[in-house]
């Protein structure tokens, strides 16, 4: 993994010098035309030649660097979504969540179609409703949807002991509205190609302020599901904004 990321940082050196290259292999053809033109021909073709190979070094790591974004960026991964408005009875486990009547299901489908292995994939997920449940099914292991907690403040929870000192909670998370928020995020280390996740999400419309003796949720169906982030394919870091209107399932 070293000598890896040590070739990609130096192919990532070389991509950003083909500039400084390529500017003085023209900065040397203009000397060596100057040399020829004031009667030093010999010299003039030496720094020519010059000019001509750093400026070719140059141009072939900027046209490689090009052939990569316009080549691979078409590259990613496919993803759709559907709507499940079926009324599972209370309590049911639905792939591995414990339902509630009141949930709306959404199936989202990451799947590699491109031929090509995509790694480090880091997206977030949202709707125009809340999160309140998510599973990932697949065979990877290393690939998980889950809060996504980023930007959230932490709050740490203050309890009084048996003295009555007040003692802050060992292992104390960021506490939302009966866990509902507004994205997850789903961590993906290698997608091969053929391999599809599927990811099972539980969505509500908040209740706010919440009643006192009631769900502090309610049935909403979501209209649309937005993903963005980012991903690699051969070391290139690819960018994903994906947006779609939710379409019931037959």
């Amino acid at each position: 993994m070293a000598l890896v990321r040590w070739l990609q940082t130096a192919k990532d050196a070389i991509q950003f010098k083909s500039g400084v290259w390529g500017t003085g292999g023209g900065g040397f053809l203009l000397a060596g035309v100057s040399f020829m033109l004031a009667g030093h021909v010999t010299l003039g073709w030496i720094v020519v030649s010059f000019g001509f190979a750093m400026l070719f070094w140059g141009t072939t790591i900027w046209g490689r660097n090009l052939w990569e974004k316009w080549w691979l960026g078409p590259i990613r991964p496919d993803i759709d979504s559907y709507l499940f408005d079926f009324p599972y009875r209370q309590g049911a486990d639905v792939h591995g969540i414990t339902w509630d009547q009141d949930f709306s299901h959404v199936n989202l489908r990451i799947a590699n179609k491109s031929g090509e292995l995509l790694t480090d994939l880091n997206f977030v997920i949202f709707f125009d409703r809340k999160i309140i449940r998510s599973v990932s099914v697949s065979a990877l292991t290393d690939c998980t949807v889950g809060p996504d907690r980023s930007g959230l403040p932490q709050i740490t929870l203050i309890a009084t002991d048996n003295n009555g000192e007040k003692v802050a909670l060992a292992g104390a998370e960021v506490i939302t509205l009966a866990d509902i928020r507004h994205r997850d995020r789903f961590l993906c280390a290698k997608l091969p190609h053929g391999v599809e996740i599927q990811l099972h999400l539980a969505t509500v419309d908040p209740i706010w302020p919440p009643p006192a003796s009631q769900k502090m949720w309610r049935k909403v169906n979501p209209t649309w599901v937005s993903v963005g982030g980012t991903y690699r394919v051969r070391g290139l870091e690819q960018h994903v904004m994906w947006h779609q209107l939710l379409g019931k399932a037959s």
